[in-house]
């Protein structure tokens, strides 16, 4: 393991100390773990939204949409909701 050092403001530690004092983690060290973890998931997370906005662009530009009246789009879903599950009978 490596360490580093890093500078926290005022807030960072109080959120620390705060952690700790409520028996959340054992270290500021599970604390920093704790966050990159997050930071990750959430960098996947957008990676993934940004896929799927570059896919429908493309869609869109290619001409594969639909246009859909109001309630029209709950219909079509509910529809094949009902379609899934009768199959799966």
């Amino acid at each position: 393991m490596q360490r580093k050092t890093v500078s926290l403001t005022d807030r960072d530690e109080a959120f620390i100390a705060a952690q700790l004092a409520a028996g959340e983690f054992n270290n500021a060290s599970e604390i920093v773990s704790a966050g990159l973890r997050l930071l990750e998931q959430e960098q996947l997370q957008m990676a993934a939204l940004r896929h799927a906005v570059a896919v429908g662009d493309a869609d869109l530009a290619a001409g594969r949409s639909k246009h859909y009246a109001p309630g029209e789009l709950a219909a079509d879903l509910e529809r094949l909701l009902l379609e899934r599950a009768g199959s799966q009978s």
